[in-house]
């Protein structure tokens, strides 16, 4: 009678531990879910490369330079936000889209659903040389629109990566092409005249 006994409330102790185990995993799942709901995931995004400066000149002169990208990307494991990424872009050691050291925010965009490629225009607002910034979410390749600054004396487009001008030249096309932001971008500042 004892060890029946004895038994029964080891069963009643295993059985509330298992619901108490059960009660604090679905808390922490719960938990989990809400955090990723409200919070993005982040990436650090951080490369350096060869780009082509294609200067608005008549005939067209190039230059191939030095690219670094620093910055953020975030993505919401439950697509309720839109994905996004900022940082900043430094041409030979200078920031296109804002002044600075590290990943502060120079540039930012969202990705609309079912876009492949987004374009910011307008530049920071900050007085900076880049005034447009066109970008996919792999990140590869970006144009970039520069104004005319003592660095930069003419106009220019930034194609990175990227180490030759014809390269260069059929990214644009490629992506003009698929956006129309880009397009009436090149449009409206006389680009297509000249590529």
């Amino acid at each position: 009678m004892r060890i029946l006994r004895w038994s029964k409330t080891v069963k009643h102790q295993i059985l509330k531990a298992i619901v108490f185990a059960i009660i604090i995993l679905a808390g922490c799942l719960l938990g989990y879910g809400v955090h990723y709901y409200r919070n993005p995931v982040e990436t650090d995004i951080g490369f350096a490369a060869q780009g082509i400066l294609i200067y608005k000149t008549d005939p067209i002169s190039y230059e191939v330079v030095d690219v670094k990208v620093n910055g953020k990307k975030s993505c919401y494991r439950y697509k309720n936000e839109l994905d996004s990424i900022q940082g900043n872009i430094w041409l030979n050691g200078k920031g296109l889209f804002g002044y600075g050291t590290g990943h502060e925010l120079g540039f930012y965009i969202e990705f609309p659903k079912g876009d492949e490629y987004v374009v910011m225009r307008g530049g920071s607002g900050l007085g900076t040389p880049g005034c447009m910034l066109t970008v996919s979410r792999e990140l590869e390749p970006i144009i970039c629109g520069i104004s005319e600054t003592k660095d930069v004396p003419y106009q220019a487009l930034l194609v990175f990566p990227s180490e030759t001008i014809e390269a260069a030249g059929r990214d644009i096309s490629d992506i003009a092409s698929k956006t129309k932001p880009l397009s009436e971008w090149l449009s409206e500042n006389g680009w297509n005249e000249i590529l």
